[in-house]
């Protein structure tokens, strides 16, 4: 199962930074990887949030316990 920590932001430079920093946090998990990019579209983001200027940076790797954590940065 995958657990996902995904930040929205109002910028795409902060979204790229911090998904360089997630990726350091998190990489030596199994099956980890990262990405940042507009909020628009995305399936892992809450439609809540499409159009609304927001960008992403999210860390997704598996664990035995799955969660979805999203945080506003």
């Amino acid at each position: 199962m995958k657990t996902y920590k995904v930040f929205l932001t109002r910028s795409r430079e902060a979204s790229s930074l911090l998904a360089d920093a997630l990726w350091e946090q998190y990489k030596q998990n199994e099956g980890c990887s990262s990405d940042f990019g507009c909020a628009d579209n995305d399936d892992r983001i809450p439609v809540l949030y499409y159009n609304c200027g927001y960008f992403y940076a999210m860390v997704e790797y598996e664990s035995e316990r799955p969660k979805y954590e999203l945080i506003f940065a």
